[in-house]
């Protein structure tokens, strides 16, 4: 018998799959700040695999460090939940071609749920690219830039002591409201990282 063990947004490093990979602990906080680029999947059925034809053209060929989110926009709870579109082996195979350095998807798994090889952890993290699930809310980033954070909970403090000293002196483009706020939002979270 087996279970589906992973609850809300998760970050698997390599010992995810790979017992000599490294672990979350050993993860450099640049390697998980990248700009990212989605791939657009709502039109996907449930259990229909992503192929390369949906990438978008930046990941066909190398890249600088980034992520590649799939929007398939499937809600936690939900019988579609548990139907969701999955990463196909060539698509694993040109993310890896294209150097992308970490894979987010907003489903229960990257992979098929069906396949007990798990094709996207095995390949993806063996060649250490992060897998991140159970995104939300990607829909208004379809066709935008932006810059992911993959930072797990322990290392808010380090951007929490950073986001105090940026928002002391402000931010470049950020009212001081705004600033002050994001200070005070991650002050929180660091005092939450000590209690947990």
């Amino acid at each position: 018998m087996r279970f589906q063990t992973s609850m809300g947004t998760s970050l698997d490093s390599p010992y995810h799959r790979h017992p000599e990979g490294r672990d979350i602990s050993e993860l450099e906080i640049s390697e998980l700040i990248l700009p990212g680029t989605i791939v657009d999947a709502r039109e996907l059925a449930g259990d229909e695999e992503l192929t390369v034809d949906a990438l978008p053209e930046r990941l066909t060929s190398k890249a600088p460090p980034s992520c590649s989110i799939l929007d398939g926009t499937r809600t936690g709870g939900s019988e579609e939940y548990r139907t969701y579109p999955y990463i196909s082996e060539g698509v694993i195979e040109r993310l890896i071609d294209a150097d992308v350095s970490l894979v987010g998807v907003d489903t229960l798994n990257a992979d098929d749920h069906q396949n007990p090889a798990r094709p996207a952890h095995t390949r993806l993290l063996d060649q250490e690219i992060f897998i991140v699930e159970n995104l939300c809310n990607l829909d208004s980033f379809v066709g935008e830039s932006f810059q992911f954070f993959a930072v797990p909970i322990k290392a808010i403090l380090i951007l929490a002591l950073a986001a105090a000293v940026l928002g002391a002196r402000g931010v470049a483009g950020l009212s001081m409201d705004i600033a002050n706020w994001l200070v005070i939002i991650f002050v929180v979270l660091a005092i939450v990282t000590f209690i947990l």
